[in-house]
Parts: C-alpha cells; structure tokens; sequence
C-alpha cells in the first residue's frame, strides 16, 4: 500500500516475472539452483526479484515513522542498491548476463520507476 507506484511499476518487470520466465526456459532446466536469482526466497513463496532481494527485509525498516526518514530507513537495515546488488545476479557468467546499474535505472522492464530520486 505504501509503495503503490513502484509496485505497480515492478510487477510489470522481468525481474517480477524471472520465477515464471525460468520455469518456461527450454534451454536449462529449472532447479532448486535457479532459486538464488530467479526467487526472493528458497521456498518460492515470494516468486520473482521482489523488493526484498535487493532493499533488505522490510520488516526491519517497515515502520512509518522509520520509512519517512531515509537515514532512520538505512541505519535500521534499508538497502539502497548498489552495482554489487546487481552483480549478485547478473555477473556475465552462463546465462546471467551481467548488467550496469547505472545504464538500467530508468529500464522499466528491468527495474522499476522510481518516485523520489
């Protein structure tokens, strides 16, 4: 609810369908191995790159009062992402096609439209 427009933004990304997009690859077959990149968790019950793989657990920085303050946000475990968040996932090596922060931010289908910069 508090996100709405980067929600909105995000779920129509790839990274919001890369569960979905693995399982319908027919060049690898998806595995338990595919989990680290193409899922939130190792379980699947968070599909997809949601905003936790690369902000950070929420429920350490949920609360309003610490949202609305960035520096509060961070200190209590906000991620803000880096090219090393990227780099997790995308480091150019098999199918993984390493990516540069910088040049994606504004990629709607890759990321996400941001409200405040």
């Amino acid at each position: 609810m508090c996100h709405k427009t980067q929600f909105t933004s995000w779920e129509k990304t790839v990274h919001a369908k890369a569960t979905e997009n693995a399982k319908a690859a027919t060049d690898r077959t998806f595995g338990a191995e595919c989990l680290p990149c193409h899922a939130t968790n190792a379980d699947e019950a968070m599909p997809g790159v949601q905003c936790e793989m690369c902000h950070g657990p929420g429920s350490d920085y949920k609360k309003m009062s610490v949202m609305k303050d960035r520096a509060e946000a961070e200190a209590n475990g906000l991620v803000i992402p880096t090219q090393e968040t990227c780099d997790r996932c995308h480091d150019g090596k098999d199918h993984r096609k390493k990516v540069i922060r910088d040049e994606q931010l504004e990629n709607k289908n890759a990321i996400h439209v941001f409200k405040n910069r």
